[in-house]
């Protein structure tokens, strides 16, 4: 039997303003060698890393469900499938760990179905997993993209990378779990707050093929979700409203929470910023130098 190995980046969706429609993969990873199995339907799996103690090596788990997903589609039976999963990504921190499962799980089936999927039906199946299109668009084409999955199918673009964007990830030791997330966003937003949404998210895209990174500073600010969610995730405002005082470009909140994504180009004052956080919050975190992937899943 031969043996792949298939890598997904982590990724962080909204950039502020880009709620449910930009994301960019960064430089974590979730990575599994993996072996077709001789029996259809077997399963064999094992986790190493990030969150193993809560990850179910069953057919319960998002790979899985995944990796079935594409053979279902196909109308192919299921292949036996003997796959060995090491964990770099947080789990339920922002980060597009659900994202990357379900990724992941697409490109090992890929590797054994008899007619493999092309990008877009992995976009389409992704998302319909995901429910969203932000993470798994980033995550499976790496850089930065803009996507659409407000009709039934899924529309995407990769935008370029602004020279010497740098990311500083504060994650920190709890949890917040995107369905709840969701739940405290109103229903409706008032008419000022869409129109300042959507020029600052022009703005953003705008940024990007002007490789600006004082337009990206100036069109960070969000008016749809943050406002809600800030209060849960400790120390955002702390450092939203002190940029300057930590060399910061902006800052925003990874996807739904609670990690904190910090942008920089210059080098960021990381001892002042622990020691305001560690001062006057009351938890852990560890900080991750990143950068953006621009390579998206792929075969190793």
């Amino acid at each position: 039997m031969m043996y792949y190995t298939v890598k997904v980046p982590g990724s962080s969706a909204n950039i502020g303003p880009g709620f449910d429609c930009l994301g960019f993969a960064v430089t974590i990873y979730i990575q599994a060698n993996f072996e077709k199995l001789e029996e259809d339907e077997q399963l064999d799996m094992s986790i190493t890393g990030s969150g193993m103690e809560k990850l179910k090596n069953d057919k319960t788990n998002l790979i899985y469900i995944s990796y079935k997903k594409a053979f279902d589609y196909r109308n192919e039976k299921v292949a036996g499938l003997k796959i060995k999963v090491n964990n770099g990504i947080p789990i339920s921190r922002g980060l597009g760990s659900s994202s990357t499962a379900i990724v992941l799980g697409l490109m090992v089936a890929n590797k054994l179905l008899t007619i493999p999927l092309n990008e877009n039906e992995i976009v389409q199946l992704a998302t319909e997993l995901e429910g969203h299109s932000d993470n798994v668009t980033a995550a499976l084409l790496g850089g930065i993209v803009l996507s659409n999955n407000s009709e039934k199918k899924v529309t995407y673009h990769k935008l370029p990378i602004i020279d010497d964007l740098k990311c500083l990830a504060l994650v920190p030791n709890y949890e917040f779990f995107t369905r709840l997330a969701r739940t405290i966003l109103p229903d409706k937003v008032e008419y000022g707050c869409a129109i300042k949404n959507l020029c600052n998210t022009a703005g953003l895209i705008a940024s990007f093929y002007e490789n600006s990174l004082t337009m990206f500073k100036n069109n960070l600010e969000d008016y749809l979700h943050q406002p809600y969610r800030k209060e849960f995730v400790k120390g955002f405002e702390l450092i939203s409203s002190n940029l300057n005082k930590y060399n910061l470009i902006g800052a925003t909140i990874s996807g739904s929470g609670p990690t904190i994504m910090m942008f920089y180009n210059e080098e960021v004052k990381i001892d002042l910023l622990m020691k305001d956080i560690t001062e006057k919050f009351d938890f852990d975190f560890e900080l991750l130098k990143l950068n953006i992937d621009t390579e998206g899943a792929r075969y190793c």
